[in-house]
């Protein structure tokens, strides 16, 4: 089954080639786009900073999936200690 594609991807699309970014740059960055959290963050951020030039908006895509990879792995180190914590109780 094919993944949907996130909530904003045509919001950042089409406020991207409004900037204007090219076709192939706008289309390289929407396809990256794969949780509505990384579009949501985008969006925001094209929305309001304005960006113009390439180097700003894919700065900030490194900053976004850094941002997501770091709370992806904070939720996996909780239930990781949650683990611990029901072992541990139970000895």
């Amino acid at each position: 089954m094919p993944k949907r594609p996130p909530k904003n991807a045509q919001n950042i699309h089409r406020l991207m080639r409004e900037l204007g970014f090219t076709e192939t740059f706008t289309a390289g960055i929407v396809s990256m786009l794969d949780t509505d959290f990384v579009a949501d963050r985008l969006y925001g951020y094209l929305r309001n900073a304005r960006p113009r030039s390439e180097t700003a908006v894919a700065d900030e895509v490194v900053a976004v999936f850094t941002d997501r990879e770091k709370y992806r792995q904070k939720h996996i180190d909780d239930a990781i200690i949650a683990r611990r914590t029901i072992v541990d109780s139970r000895r």
